[in-house]
C-alpha cells in the first residue's frame, strides 16, 4: 500500500549490490523506512535520514541505547554479549539463548526486562521457543547487527577473552547439572584458582547456575582440604 519515490530503488540497489549479508540489511532498512512514510510514500529524504542501508541498524541501535537509563545500558551490554558466538578467525555469529539464562544473569531484572521489550519492538531481537524443551528463547534478529553496529563491535573487542572464559564456565556448569551435580564434575586445582581470580575482575555477568558452580567448586576444595588436614593429624598421632 505504499509507493517509493522515484530514484529510491536505484539508490538502495547501488548500495547493497555485491555486499555480503545484503538481504538482512535490506529487510531491516525497508522495515525502518516504512515508519518514515510521508502519507503513502517512502522518500529518498527518509532513506538519507536513517543513514542508508548500513546506517539504519547503527542509527537505531544508538538511539535506543542513548535513551536507556544507566542500569538499562548495563543490561543491554550484558544481553548482547550473551547473544554472540565468537568466530575465532571467522565472523562472529548470533547465539540463541534461553530467556531464563538472560534473566538469571541480570542484577536488575526490571532493567533487563525493559531492554528486552524495547529491543524486541524495534526488531533487533527475535523470540521463539526451543524445539525440544519448548522454553522461550531469544536471539539477535540479524547477524548484520553484529557486523554493522559499531558500539556492539567495540563491546566485543573489549570483552573477547572474558566471553571465552564465560562460555567455558557455562559448559562446565551445564555438564555438572546434567550429571545431577556430581562432585567429580567440579573444578579443582589451578583451573579453579584461575576462574576465581577471573571472576573477581571481570565485568561479565554470571547466571545463577554459573555462580552456583563456582561456589560448589570452592566448597568442594574446602572439604577436601579439611579432610586432608584431619588425615594428617591422625597420621601424626600414630
Amino acid at each position: 500500500g505504499v509507493t517509493l519515490e522515484a530514484g529510491l530503488v536505484t539508490d538502495i540497489i547501488a548500495e547493497v549490490n555485491q555486499q555480503s549479508g545484503a538481504l538482512p540489511l535490506l529487510q531491516y532498512l525497508l522495515s525502518e523506512l516504512f515508519e518514515y512514510c510521508e502519507g503513502s510514500t517512502i522518500t529518498r529524504a527518509a532513506y538519507r535520514a536513517i543513514g542508508g542501508v548500513r546506517g539504519a541498524l547503527t542509527k537505531r541501535g544508538d538511539e535506543l541505547y542513548d535513551r536507556f537509563t544507566p542500569s538499562e545500558q548495563t543490561a543491554a551490554r550484558q544481553l548482547f554479549l550473551r547473544l554472540i558466538t565468537l568466530g575465532e578467525g571467522m565472523e562472529d555469529t548470533r547465539r540463541r539463548a534461553a530467556l531464563s539464562e538472560i534473566t538469571s544473569m541480570a542484577d536488575d531484572r526490571a532493567a533487563m526486562q525493559s531492554v528486552i521489550e524495547v529491543l524486541g519492538k524495534s526488531r533487533l531481537l527475535t523470540f521463539d521457543r526451543d524445539p525440544n524443551t519448548r522454553k522461550p528463547t531469544i536471539e539477535v534478529t540479524h547477524e548484520a547487527i553484529i557486523r554493522e553496529w559499531r558500539r556492539l563491535r567495540e563491546w566485543l573487542e573489549e570483552s573477547r577473552a572474558d566471553i571465552r572464559m564465560e562460555r567455558t564456565l557455562g559448559v562446565l556448569a551445564d555438564e555438572w547439572t546434567q550429571s545431577n551435580r556430581d562432585s567429580s564434575f567440579l573444578m579443582r586445582g589451578v583451573r579453579l584458582e584461575q576462574f576465581e581470580k577471573w571472576a573477581e575482575t571481570t565485568q561479565i555477568a554470571f547466571t545463577q547456575l554459573e555462580r552456583d558452580y563456582l561456589r560448589a567448586s570452592a566448597a568442594e576444595r574446602q572439604l577436601i582440604d579439611s579432610e586432608e588436614q584431619e588425615q594428617q593429624k591422625r597420621v601424626a598421632m600414630l
